[in-house]
């Protein structure tokens, strides 16, 4: 049974309310951001629309199936009972760009012969892929990027996004320049503004995003929103 949620955790409806096209989110751990952006922006309007999201990570070698299963388990089927199981291909792990389907039924008429050959019309249930999300590497070749193109986008999600130096976490040299290259590919397969969630634990206000959209920290307050 799905765990009801509480709304003690984080809410994008203050953020979103800005209509900005990059939201950035830091806080502590333990307030939910990251699953309440997996269910309340990513899956649910998901199932209605079917838009598929990008999901970045920093190397590819991120991209696993401990990655997919704790996307799942972790933050989307403790929440639902819809059992959601993702279909993918390990073997495009290497690549950088792994796409991430879920198995959409429905029901639908068809014309089904019977054992005498005659033809009649029933309802079937129907079984259909539909791409949840891509996962796109950000060290990968641009021209790969713009190669894989994905139309109808719903949104960009970037987990973690501040590194922590403890771990011996790097950024990518001109990250945020490989960002914006890369947005500027998917903005234009979008219907209007396209949104972009970077979420992160408060490790450093120093990053190349803040550098890039060219953020004036010492304005950065607790509990409070910077619009840029």
């Amino acid at each position: 049974m799905a765990i009801e949620r509480d709304n003690l955790h984080y809410s994008f409806r203050s953020i979103d309310g800005y209509n900005k096209a990059i939201n950035i989110v830091i806080s502590p751990r333990e307030l939910g951001k990251t699953s309440q952006m997996w269910m309340d922006k990513i899956y649910l309007p998901w199932k209605k629309n079917h838009k598929p999201w990008i999901y970045l990570v920093r190397q590819a070698v991120e991209i696993d199936d401990a990655l997919i299963e704790s996307i799942f388990s972790t933050n989307m089927n403790k929440f639902t009972d819809d059992g959601l199981v993702p279909l993918y291909k390990p073997s495009t792990f290497s690549n950088g760009i792994v796409d991430i389907f879920l198995a959409v039924k429905h029901r639908e008429k068809q014309m089904i012969k019977d054992k005498d050959g005659k033809e009649h019309e029933e309802e079937v249930e129907v079984t259909e892929k539909h791409l949840f999300i891509r996962i796109v590497s950000l060290n990968v070749k641009m021209y790969r990027i713009k190669k894989a193109i994905l139309r109808n986008i719903a949104g960009v999600f970037m987990d973690e996004f501040i590194i922590n130096p403890k771990f011996g976490e790097k950024y990518l040299p001109k990250e945020y320049e490989r960002f914006e290259e890369a947005y500027s590919t998917w903005r234009r397969e979008s219907d209007g503004v396209l949104k972009v969630y970077f979420v992160g634990n408060p490790y450093s206000l120093f990053n190349p995003l803040f550098v890039g959209l060219k953020v004036d920290i010492a304005k950065l307050k607790r509990d409070s929103f910077y619009v840029g």
